[in-house]
Protein backbone atom coordinates (compact mmCIF):
# COMPACT_ATOMS: atom_id res chain seq x y z
CA UNK A 1 0.00 0.00 0.00
CA UNK A 2 1.19 3.48 -0.94
CA UNK A 3 -1.13 5.36 1.94
CA UNK A 4 -3.78 5.08 4.40
CA UNK A 5 -6.05 6.88 6.29
CA UNK A 6 -8.24 6.58 9.00
CA UNK A 7 -11.54 9.09 10.43
CA UNK A 8 -13.86 8.07 12.85
CA UNK A 9 -15.94 5.71 10.58
CA UNK A 10 -13.70 4.58 8.06
CA UNK A 11 -10.37 3.30 6.58
CA UNK A 12 -9.05 3.82 3.38
CA UNK A 13 -6.23 2.39 2.17
CA UNK A 14 -4.39 3.04 -1.47
CA UNK A 15 -2.59 0.40 -3.23
CA UNK A 16 -1.89 1.13 -6.86
CA UNK A 17 -5.03 1.96 -8.79
CA UNK A 18 -7.45 0.87 -5.89
CA UNK A 19 -8.70 2.42 -2.63
CA UNK A 20 -9.63 0.23 -0.08
CA UNK A 21 -12.64 1.45 2.17
CA UNK A 22 -13.37 -0.51 5.35
CA UNK A 23 -16.81 1.05 6.94
CA UNK A 24 -16.72 0.44 10.79
CA UNK A 25 -20.74 1.33 11.15
CA UNK A 26 -21.21 -1.20 8.02
CA UNK A 27 -18.60 -4.00 9.24
CA UNK A 28 -17.78 -4.40 5.16
CA UNK A 29 -14.91 -3.38 2.73
CA UNK A 30 -15.95 -1.78 -0.90
CA UNK A 31 -13.14 -0.96 -3.33
CA UNK A 32 -12.88 2.31 -5.57
CA UNK A 33 -11.01 1.44 -9.20
CA UNK A 34 -9.58 4.85 -10.23
CA UNK A 35 -9.57 4.92 -13.78
CA UNK A 36 -8.60 8.10 -14.78
CA UNK A 37 -6.18 8.12 -18.48
CA UNK A 38 -2.64 8.87 -17.25
CA UNK A 39 -3.27 8.00 -13.83
CA UNK A 40 -1.10 5.42 -12.45
CA UNK A 41 -1.04 5.00 -8.88
CA UNK A 42 -2.45 6.52 -5.82
CA UNK A 43 -0.01 8.37 -3.75
CA UNK A 44 -1.79 9.38 -0.97
CA UNK A 45 -4.90 9.57 1.00
CA UNK A 46 -6.18 11.86 3.66
CA UNK A 47 -9.33 12.50 5.63
CA UNK A 48 -10.63 15.99 7.02
CA UNK A 49 -12.67 16.66 9.73
CA UNK A 50 -16.16 16.14 8.16
CA UNK A 51 -14.69 12.53 6.16
CA UNK A 52 -14.30 14.00 2.84
CA UNK A 53 -11.57 11.85 1.20
CA UNK A 54 -8.49 13.87 -0.90
CA UNK A 55 -6.54 11.38 -2.68
CA UNK A 56 -3.50 12.28 -5.12
CA UNK A 57 -2.76 10.24 -8.26
CA UNK A 58 0.87 9.81 -10.31
CA UNK A 59 0.54 10.79 -13.46
CA UNK A 60 -2.08 13.70 -13.52
CA UNK A 61 -0.85 14.97 -9.95
CA UNK A 62 -4.19 16.20 -9.37
CA UNK A 63 -5.93 16.33 -6.15
CA UNK A 64 -9.40 14.60 -5.81
CA UNK A 65 -12.16 14.58 -3.31
CA UNK A 66 -14.79 12.13 -2.57
CA UNK A 67 -17.08 10.67 0.15
CA UNK A 68 -16.58 7.44 1.08
CA UNK A 69 -19.98 6.33 1.17
CA UNK A 70 -20.54 7.75 -2.30
CA UNK A 71 -17.43 5.67 -3.06
CA UNK A 72 -19.13 2.21 -1.80
CA UNK A 73 -22.02 2.69 -3.51
CA UNK A 74 -20.26 3.26 -6.91
CA UNK A 75 -17.91 -0.08 -6.01
CA UNK A 76 -21.73 -1.65 -5.39
CA UNK A 77 -22.48 -0.86 -8.82
CA UNK A 78 -21.57 -3.10 -12.02
CA UNK A 79 -20.75 -0.18 -14.03
CA UNK A 80 -18.56 1.46 -11.19
CA UNK A 81 -15.70 2.60 -13.59
CA UNK A 82 -18.11 4.17 -15.54
CA UNK A 83 -19.62 6.13 -13.46
CA UNK A 84 -16.81 7.17 -11.10
CA UNK A 85 -17.47 10.91 -12.03
CA UNK A 86 -20.39 10.79 -9.63
CA UNK A 87 -18.21 9.72 -6.94
CA UNK A 88 -14.97 11.61 -7.86
CA UNK A 89 -13.88 15.44 -8.20
CA UNK A 90 -11.35 16.08 -9.06
CA UNK A 91 -10.02 19.68 -7.54
CA UNK A 92 -7.82 20.89 -10.95
CA UNK A 93 -4.89 21.66 -7.90
CA UNK A 94 -1.44 20.00 -9.30
CA UNK A 95 0.35 18.84 -6.42
CA UNK A 96 2.80 16.42 -5.15
CA UNK A 97 2.25 15.69 -1.78
CA UNK A 98 -0.64 17.44 0.17
CA UNK A 99 -1.68 17.86 4.34
CA UNK A 100 -4.96 18.77 5.74
CA UNK A 101 -5.12 20.20 9.23
CA UNK A 102 -8.29 21.48 10.44
CA UNK A 103 -9.88 23.84 7.48
CA UNK A 104 -6.59 24.16 5.70
CA UNK A 105 -5.11 22.44 2.90
CA UNK A 106 -1.21 22.39 2.39
CA UNK A 107 0.57 21.34 -0.86
CA UNK A 108 3.82 21.02 -2.68
CA UNK A 109 3.82 21.60 -6.65
CA UNK A 110 6.65 20.30 -8.38
CA UNK A 111 8.56 22.84 -11.20
CA UNK A 112 11.90 21.26 -12.50
CA UNK A 113 13.97 20.52 -9.87
CA UNK A 114 12.12 22.85 -7.27
CA UNK A 115 8.69 23.23 -5.62
CA UNK A 116 6.71 25.57 -4.35
CA UNK A 117 4.87 25.33 -0.67
CA UNK A 118 0.83 26.63 -0.94
CA UNK A 119 -2.33 26.72 1.22
CA UNK A 120 -5.69 26.47 0.56
CA UNK A 121 -9.00 27.32 2.71
CA UNK A 122 -10.70 23.77 2.46
CA UNK A 123 -14.28 25.70 2.40
CA UNK A 124 -12.78 27.37 -0.85
CA UNK A 125 -10.19 25.34 -2.52
CA UNK A 126 -10.53 26.76 -6.26
CA UNK A 127 -9.09 30.13 -4.58
CA UNK A 128 -5.21 30.46 -4.84
CA UNK A 129 -2.88 32.33 -2.48
CA UNK A 130 0.66 33.05 -2.60
CA UNK A 131 2.84 30.49 -2.00
CA UNK A 132 4.14 30.07 1.61
CA UNK A 133 7.74 29.39 0.56
CA UNK A 134 9.33 29.15 -2.97
CA UNK A 135 11.96 26.98 -4.23
CA UNK A 136 12.60 24.66 -2.07
CA UNK A 137 15.10 21.92 -3.85
CA UNK A 138 13.76 18.74 -4.43
CA UNK A 139 10.28 17.02 -3.94
CA UNK A 140 9.52 17.87 -0.37
CA UNK A 141 7.47 15.79 2.18
CA UNK A 142 5.46 18.45 4.31
CA UNK A 143 3.43 17.83 7.89
CA UNK A 144 1.98 19.77 10.47
CA UNK A 145 2.46 18.60 13.76
CA UNK A 146 -0.38 20.68 15.46
CA UNK A 147 1.73 24.17 15.65
CA UNK A 148 3.03 24.63 12.24
CA UNK A 149 3.93 22.82 9.08
CA UNK A 150 7.62 21.12 8.73
CA UNK A 151 8.93 20.30 5.54
CA UNK A 152 12.25 18.73 4.40
CA UNK A 153 14.49 19.70 2.12
CA UNK A 154 16.79 16.10 1.14
CA UNK A 155 17.68 14.63 5.01
CA UNK A 156 17.15 18.05 6.12
CA UNK A 157 13.78 18.80 8.38
CA UNK A 158 13.00 22.11 9.03
CA UNK A 159 9.52 24.14 10.31
CA UNK A 160 8.20 26.45 8.22
CA UNK A 161 8.00 29.53 10.57
CA UNK A 162 11.83 29.08 11.57
CA UNK A 163 15.15 29.08 10.48
CA UNK A 164 17.63 26.39 10.85
CA UNK A 165 16.77 22.92 10.19
CA UNK A 166 17.61 19.61 11.90
CA UNK A 167 19.71 16.73 9.88
CA UNK A 168 18.21 13.34 9.96
CA UNK A 169 20.42 10.33 8.47
CA UNK A 170 18.07 9.32 5.75
CA UNK A 171 16.13 11.41 3.31
CA UNK A 172 12.12 10.74 4.42
CA UNK A 173 9.47 10.43 1.61
CA UNK A 174 6.57 10.88 3.83
CA UNK A 175 6.07 12.49 7.81
CA UNK A 176 4.06 12.01 10.44
CA UNK A 177 4.05 13.57 13.74
CA UNK A 178 2.95 12.36 17.34
CA UNK A 179 3.81 14.43 20.83
CA UNK A 180 6.99 15.35 20.39
CA UNK A 181 8.26 12.71 17.93
CA UNK A 182 8.67 12.84 14.02
CA UNK A 183 7.78 9.39 12.23
CA UNK A 184 8.95 9.08 8.23
CA UNK A 185 9.66 6.46 6.27
CA UNK A 186 12.62 7.31 3.37
CA UNK A 187 12.80 6.24 -0.14
CA UNK A 188 13.64 2.23 0.69
CA UNK A 189 10.15 1.84 2.87
CA UNK A 190 12.27 1.94 6.12
CA UNK A 191 10.54 3.13 9.30
CA UNK A 192 12.17 5.73 11.72
CA UNK A 193 10.92 7.84 14.39
CA UNK A 194 12.89 10.83 16.39
CA UNK A 195 12.29 13.92 18.87
CA UNK A 196 12.08 16.47 16.97
CA UNK A 197 11.87 19.41 19.93
CA UNK A 198 15.68 19.81 20.49
CA UNK A 199 17.70 22.68 19.01
CA UNK A 200 20.08 21.04 16.94
CA UNK A 201 19.99 17.55 15.50
CA UNK A 202 16.93 15.30 16.53
CA UNK A 203 17.89 12.92 19.25
CA UNK A 204 16.33 9.06 19.98
CA UNK A 205 16.93 8.24 16.22
CA UNK A 206 15.10 4.92 15.97
CA UNK A 207 14.91 2.15 13.28
CA UNK A 208 11.96 -0.10 13.25
CA UNK A 209 12.76 -3.56 11.53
Amino acid sequence: PASGAVSENYTAIADGLKIYIYSRARNEYACYTHAVAGDTKITQVQFDDNETLYFSAQGSTYLYTARPEALANESANESANESAATAVTNTRIACSAFEIYQNTLYYTTISGNEANISSRSLTSLDVSREPLKSNVLGKPAIAYNGETLYYTVGNFLTALDKTGAQMLEVSPQSLAFAGEYCYFADTEKNLYSCRYTSGSAPTELKKYD
